[in-house]
């Protein structure tokens, strides 16, 4: 089973932020946290039954963020393959990754229509990330 993991891209920063928590929690427990220890750590909760993220201190609507869920990949470089990534393959084309209901998938970006195709049929040791489509369009 893949780890689940997501990272945002902050709507109103235009910057990429990790998720440093591993908790899901259905509330915000902000009374509970110290902030004051915390070092460097741009996204720390996200609560999905509230719809916010708690970053820098801060409880903020989800709706100021797009959130993209880690494949449980990794690129030829060991780099972990998230949605909204660019990648290209060993046969130089270039993709991003999408998410559907069953699966994440690699769609071509490429001006010529080529087939998508599920990452998880698909030897990720070929694939090098290139970016993301928010930082590298």
């Amino acid at each position: 089973m893949r780890p689940i993991r997501f990272r945002a891209w902050d709507l109103s920063r235009a910057e990429l932020m990790k998720l440093t928590s591993k908790e899901f929690k259905e509330k915000s427990g902000l009374e509970k946290r110290d902030f004051s220890k915390r070092l460097m750590l741009p996204v720390v909760q996200i609560c999905f039954s509230e719809n916010t993220v708690v970053t820098d201190g801060f409880i903020r609507p989800m709706k100021e963020f797009i959130l993209m869920q880690f494949t449980g990949l990794l690129d030829k470089n060991g780099k972990e393959i998230y949605e909204g990534d660019i990648f290209n393959d060993d046969t130089g084309w270039k993709w991003k990754v999408e998410y559907s209901p069953c699966c994440f998938y690699g769609v071509s970006i490429e001006k010529d229509l080529r087939p998508d195709y599920s990452l998880t049929e698909y030897d990720s040791s070929i694939i090098e990330v290139l970016g993301n489509i928010y930082e590298n369009p």
